[in-house]
């Protein structure tokens, strides 16, 4: 179980020292238990997401913390318009947690789309939003990588893309 971190002082102002590979955490985005996901400011500069994943989470795996760096290397080497940019990834032992930093996508929760539509999608809706998603998988699977969680949830739409 990842601990919790403290996004703000007693005094509500914040927490400066809690810092990721240069990420100043923000916000908490979601909380599975053995994973956490929080919205970060990278180096001052740019809004990125930090996930976190659970060290016994990772010693688990059937290839160990290998595979996990494994997969971590093949993120960051993938380039492709519909995936997130893979900033970088590490440990932090004192948190007993890995972690990846990606880029922060700004649009609408393919969860939220569909709930706002207050109705089944049109076939030619879905195809729309096919496409992107497909075009994503392709190239992970071709990279060996597979998502083990894939849901409306963790799919953003962007305008355009």
């Amino acid at each position: 179980m990842i601990p919790s971190i403290p996004l703000t002082t007693d005094e509500g102002a914040p927490n400066a020292d809690i810092r990721i590979a240069g990420c100043r955490l923000l916000r908490l985005l979601e909380d599975g238990g053995t994973t956490r996901s929080y919205v970060a400011n990278y180096l001052e500069t740019s809004m990125v997401v930090v996930k976190l994943f659970d060290e016994d989470l990772v010693r688990r795996l059937p290839e160990g913390p290998q595979a996990y760096d494994w997969q971590c290397d093949a993120l960051l080497a993938l380039q492709n318009r519909t995936l997130p940019l893979t900033v970088r990834f590490g440990h932090r032992p004192d948190l007993k947690c890995r972690y990846i930093v990606q880029e922060y996508v700004f649009g609408e929760r393919l969860a939220t789309v569909r709930r706002a539509l207050g109705r089944p999608m049109t076939p030619a809706e879905a195809a729309e939003l096919l496409y992107p998603i497909a075009d994503a998988l392709l190239t992970c699977h071709a990279n060996g990588l597979h998502h083990g969680r894939l849901t409306a949830i963790h799919i953003a739409l962007e305008q355009g893309v």
